[in-house]
């Protein structure tokens, strides 16, 4: 019985096939880790980019506060880093966020003109010349170019 070695049809020893078993679970722990911290990376990316909007929506709303402006900054500073890829860049930007921060405050400022008809023009044109505001020849000229745009 010293002499006996367990060994499969094959000629593969017990001890053998232990270890090969022993690595294979071992793999496959280390692809389940690796796959559960890809997947918790993604949700954190996800979390912390609808972060970064819902400020930059807040800053939209109030485009002349400094603090929404301060946490649009902070929130994409946070997006920004978790989108660096392995060798260390990231994707968005110090640049990127500035830009994007600055046009949203810019749409938010500016100001929508209203539109006039061509008929409330000429009510106007009409009333200025009536009120002597203006010029018989100021009110031709005027109503040429109203007429002439349309």
């Amino acid at each position: 019985m010293d002499g006996l070695i367990l060994q499969s049809k094959d000629g593969a020893s017990l001890g053998t096939l232990v270890c090969l078993g022993i690595f294979v679970v071992a793999m496959l722990g280390w692809l389940a880790i690796q796959a559960n911290a890809a997947l918790h990376r993604r949700a954190a990316v996800r979390t912390a980019k609808r972060a970064y909007h819902e400020a930059l929506a807040t800053l939209a709303a109030n485009p002349s506060s400094a603090d929404a402006k301060q946490q649009a900054l902070a929130r994409g500073r946070v997006y920004g880093n978790l989108t660096r890829d392995t060798q260390g860049t990231i994707i968005f930007d110090e640049v990127a966020l500035m830009h994007e921060i600055n046009a949203t405050t810019q749409r938010a400022t500016q100001r929508v003109r209203p539109v006039v008809t061509v008929d409330e023009q000429l009510r106007l044109l009409d009333q200025l010349r009536s009120e002597g505001s203006i010029s018989e020849r100021e009110y031709q000229e005027s109503r040429t170019k109203i007429l002439g745009d349309v």
